[in-house]
């Protein structure tokens, strides 16, 4: 296939890219491990780390087949927000670094199962810990499927689900069981958002775009909340941390220090609700002292 496909979707907004593979699969009636298997051939590449750092001919050859501006096809990658390192695809080392404390979903997802009810489409930020809950219907994310009880788009890094675009689950299952879940995820009923986690999450969405955020009339740059975040989630659901216990007696000293030098990255609490009730109380924490805290580690 070096010409344009019979029919070209565009990325939707936030749309991830492994999202959008199977889409432009199925609508051309191709499975989705046959389209992989045209589009690593005509790159000669092979498609991993699909939503962070797949080798550039693969957005190459994409671009070529749909007519989709290159630009928007990065915009389909993890690494739109600033806060997410360039990675080079053929440094499995740096990908590692960038996923390993959980703050980046490379092999799972998570989900609003009313944005897939309505678009099937899978969104780029489900891939962040820090996004908890969904801003357009006021709901938590989803982390897990009911039907196979695993974590929701459970792949190795290159891989499109057979089940191809939408709600179908499309896990793997247990020998004897099928070879795919086939719940249907848009079936799930999402707890509600209480409104302080609305307002944390909003600070995240302006923050992913690298916007400055107001804590109590003090701007912090959105990529030193998220890296602030990242540092106090572990202290602040009972596991102390060095940065946490300073927190408290450390002054304000703008401009704000680069936060790759002075902030340790904690693990991200899995589940979604501990996430959230973490967020919300270091969004508190940071609004009450803003005058006492320093990203001096």
């Amino acid at each position: 296939m070096s010409t344009l496909l019979p029919i070209r979707p565009r990325p939707a907004p936030e749309e991830a890219l492994d999202s959008y593979l199977e889409r432009v699969a199925t609508a051309n009636g191709v499975t989705t491990s046959g389209f992989v298997r045209q589009l690593t051939t005509e790159a000669r590449a092979p498609l991993r780390f699909t939503n962070i750092a797949p080798p550039p001919a693969i957005l190459d050859v994409l671009a070529s087949w749909t007519g989709t501006d290159r630009r928007l096809l990065q915009d389909c990658l993890l690494t739109r927000y600033p806060v997410i390192p360039f990675i080079d695809s053929q440094n499995r080392h740096g990908t590692r670094s960038v996923v390993a404390h959980g703050w980046v979903l490379l092999n799972r997802s998570q989900a609003c199962p009313w944005c897939l009810a309505e678009t099937g489409v899978w969104k780029i930020t489900w891939r962040l810990a820090w996004v908890t809950a969904c801003l357009d219907h006021e709901r938590l994310l989803v982390t897990d499927c009911p039907g196979c009880q695993k974590p929701l788009r459970t792949t190795h890094h290159g891989a499109l689900r057979p089940a191809g675009p939408g709600a179908s689950c499309g896990n793997p299952r247990p020998q004897g069981q099928g070879k795919r879940c086939p719940f249907d995820l848009s079936r799930i009923s999402p707890p509600s958002a209480p409104p302080p986690l609305l307002q944390q999450q909003q600070r995240v969405e302006r923050a992913l775009r690298d916007a400055d955020i107001d804590l109590d009339g003090h701007s912090v740059a959105g990529t030193v909340y998220l890296k602030l975040i990242q540092a106090l989630a572990a202290g602040v659901l009972g596991r102390p941390t060095a940065t946490q216990t300073r927190a408290s007696n450390i002054t304000v000293q703008g401009p704000w220090a680069p936060p790759s030098t002075v902030l340790r990255v904690r693990s991200a609490p899995r589940p979604v609700r501990l996430r959230a009730a973490a967020g919300i109380e270091i969004d508190q924490m940071l609004a009450q002292n803003t005058h006492h805290i320093s990203l001096a580690a």
